[in-house]
């Protein structure tokens, strides 16, 4: 890829209801609340991996980052599907949460057929994106490896023990930066100077591709 593409996110939410059974969640045959919803969460990234089996008219697209989220109330669960990539993030994420509430369909029926899918939305953001080239990274030049908060400082065109170094960009323009599979956010430090903030644990190398990622403003 050169120079710049952009990245969408799209998100989709949707609720699996049973408005007549108090302890429905109790009752199910199928195991335990946790175990259930790591059942959808497995089934709702499976679909997102294989996508194009489901929906073989889907555009080519690269899928960057995905989440998927449940919250358990007393008469339905709300399914929470968040994707990143090039092309219909809005609608890879919504086949993603039918498959998530269909497995719970399946998983409660057996308790009460008065169970049903509602209320699919879709709504999305754009993002872009633009590969960078790495001069040196803190460990030894070429690896890098962080917990959630670790800082590291960001230079351009200047190799600096300790810090990512970059080739001809401004970073202070973007939002985050993507070495393998480590997500940073690019703040400033008390001194007015950028630093890469690990959002993620996460690790790289100098021969992944790299990124510096901007939303779009509205």
């Amino acid at each position: 890829m050169n120079g710049v593409m952009r990245i969408k996110a799209g998100e989709s939410t949707g609720k699996l209801i049973w408005p007549d059974v108090e302890n429905l969640i109790e009752e199910t045959p199928k195991g335990d609340i946790d175990s259930i919803l790591l059942t959808a969460r497995f089934a709702a990234e499976n679909a997102i991996k294989n996508r194009y089996i489901l929906a073989p008219w889907l555009p080519d697209s690269i899928v960057n980052k995905y989440e998927v989220k449940f919250e358990v109330n007393n008469h339905h669960i709300t399914s929470h599907v968040r994707v990143e990539a090039t092309a219909c993030p809005g609608i890879i994420a919504t086949l993603g949460n039918i498959v998530s509430l269909t497995t719970l369909l399946d998983m409660f029926k057996s308790v009460t057929k008065n169970v049903y899918i509602a209320d699919i939305f879709m709504s999305g953001e754009n993002y872009n994106i633009k590969e960078i080239e790495i001069l040196s990274l803190p460990e030894e030049g070429i690896y890098i490896e962080a917990n959630v908060g670790d800082e590291f400082p960001l230079v351009i065109n200047n190799s600096v023990p300790g810090s990512i170094a970059l080739k001809s960009t401004i970073p202070k323009e973007y939002d985050m930066l993507l070495i393998g599979d480590l997500w940073l956010k690019i703040v400033s430090d008390p001194m007015g100077m950028l630093v890469a903030k690990a959002t993620n644990q996460g690790s790289g190398t100098i021969t992944d591709k790299a990124f510096l990622i901007r939303g779009i403003r509205k």
